[in-house]
């Protein structure tokens, strides 16, 4: 035979439920508002420029720079020698000319 469903229980466990419903409410409050604070300290972090820029820019193209022989060698256009050292010179003079008319350009 089936329980009857005790009704002072139940209302028991509802009210005990309900008790933490405004702790909770405005624990997530909290951590919302602190949200959006970091929110908004990120915009402005996004749209301040980044210092060393030019700095990284110069070491990114160094670095390929600097590759440049064994990345053409991998790929069969060139053996590995001083004729590589030539060709990476003369890269180099090219990418340096483009940055300078990009540079011009952008004006």
């Amino acid at each position: 035979m089936l329980d009857k469903p005790d009704i002072h229980g139940s209302i028991t466990r509802l009210d005990n439920g309900l008790e933490g419903v405004g702790e909770t409410i405005r624990r997530y409050e909290s951590d919302l508002a602190e949200t959006k604070m970091q929110m908004e300290t990120a915009k402005g972090e996004v749209d301040r420029p980044f210092p060393q820029e030019a700095e990284y820019q110069e070491k990114s193209e160094q670095g390929v720079l600097l590759n440049m022989p064994k990345t053409l060698h991998r790929m069969g256009v060139i053996a590995v020698s001083a004729d590589a050292t030539k060709i990476t010179e003369k890269i180099s003079e090219r990418v340096k000319g483009f940055r300078i008319a990009n540079r011009i350009q952008s004006r």
